[in-house]
């Protein structure tokens, strides 16, 4: 395999020093406190466990569905408790989108739901940013710190039909200036409240079905790719990082596109973006590197899944979301063995976690003596 990074001790200056001074010299102690196990432990958001399920394996984010957050006040107090107890902050994060995704909407107070994209679209800039604020400040009160939204993909595939995203009005329009213009007020409104973004589904999510059950491809040329990419960049310096979208792109590739590495580095905006992955658990994605086996929910052998996970880092993607807890540690185990064999692993997971830990530090998830 050939690795992309020539000197991770120059990438890690450079990601690291992208940081205000005095975080820089922060996220520097921090990362030589943490051992291999811990590392590849920062780089994993799993589907939220008990507490000291959470603080033994010391992984770097937690995600929350709507059956989560029903009793908010035991969310709040465990989510707390969690901060308070684990050696660094976690990620806590939630797709709040609004409309269809509207994990808010399990909530005491909030079951009327919350207006989608398709809503917000047609919103002046001023009361998309006061919505967000809104949101942003339910969420920061529950304990939520990285919002996995807005959708920036078009509501049209590229070949002129209708897009996933816009079946399911989780996209803001077709043009980007239809897309741009709100769903940047709501990132900087929920910034507003202390909650940043990230920012879905590079390079695009231009086709008609739902990928996270079925392999999807996208016939879009290079130039409409570019164009999607596009958008992702304009909205680079109001968010955290993107998601990977797992769409295969033709013209690029016969990989999903989270398995790219042309397109996961990419999608690195900036040097302390992060690129986080949708659900390597899903079944779209199992299914593509077997394609000879029956994929249910649950069973998969252990070599594939180690296999997905290498692929994963590989690319270049720095957070890894796994929504089955039990083999999220599966995984974990998996890559600390190949990054004690692999220098190119190592390296890989040294620069994620130092973009993981700026990300951190911005959020004050990291201890301060």
């Amino acid at each position: 395999m050939r690795f992309l990074i020539i000197s991770v001790g120059f990438m890690v200056a450079v990601v690291a020093g992208a940081a205000a001074q005095p975080r820089a010299a922060l996220i520097d102690s921090v990362l030589a406190t943490l051992d291999t196990r811990a590392r590849v432990g920062q780089m994993i958001v799993v589907y939220r466990a008990d507490n000291p399920t959470l603080l033994e394996q010391q992984f770097g984010g937690v995600l929350l569905f709507s059956n989560m957050i029903a009793d908010t006040l035991a969310l709040k107090r465990d989510l707390s408790a969690l901060q308070a107890q684990a050696p660094l902050g976690y990620l806590v994060c939630l797709d709040q989108e609004g409309g269809n995704v509207s994990r808010l909407d399990a909530a005491p107070g909030w079951e009327s739901g919350t207006p989608g994209a398709v809503d917000l679209a047609n919103w002046t800039p001023q009361d998309v940013y006061a919505e967000g604020a809104r949101i942003g400040a339910a969420l920061a009160d529950l304990g939520v710190n990285l919002n996995l939204a807005p959708v920036l993909d078009s509501a049209e595939t590229w070949d002129g039909r209708e897009s996933w995203m816009g079946h399911r009005r989780r996209a803001f329009g077709t043009s980007d200036e239809e897309i741009l213009e709100p769903a940047l007020a709501f990132v900087a409104g929920c910034r507003q409240a202390g909650v940043v973004c990230i920012s879905k589904h590079y390079p695009g999510y231009d086709v008609s079905g739902n990928t996270d059950r079925e392999l999807q491809i996208s016939g879009a040329d290079l130039d409409q790719i570019a164009h999607g990419e596009r958008r992702f960049f304009a909205a680079r310096d109001a968010v955290a990082g993107v998601m990977m979208s797992s769409v295969i792109c033709t013209a690029l590739t016969k990989r999903p596109a989270v398995l790219e590495d042309r397109l996961v580095a990419r999608a690195h905006f900036t040097p302390t973006h992060v690129v986080m992955t949708d659900d390597l658990w899903s079944l779209a994605l199992r299914r593509w590197l077997r394609p000879d086996l029956e994929i249910d929910w649950r069973d998969y052998p252990a070599d594939a899944w180690a296999e997905l996970g290498e692929q994963a880092l590989w690319a270049g993607n720095d957070l890894l979301l796994v929504t089955y807890p039990e083999k999220a540690i599966d995984l974990r185990d998996a890559l600390v063995d190949l990054v004690e064999r692999e220098a190119w692993a190592r390296e890989a997971v040294e620069v994620a976690v130092t973009r993981i830990l700026v990300l951190k530090a911005d959020l004050g998830l990291l201890p301060v003596d």
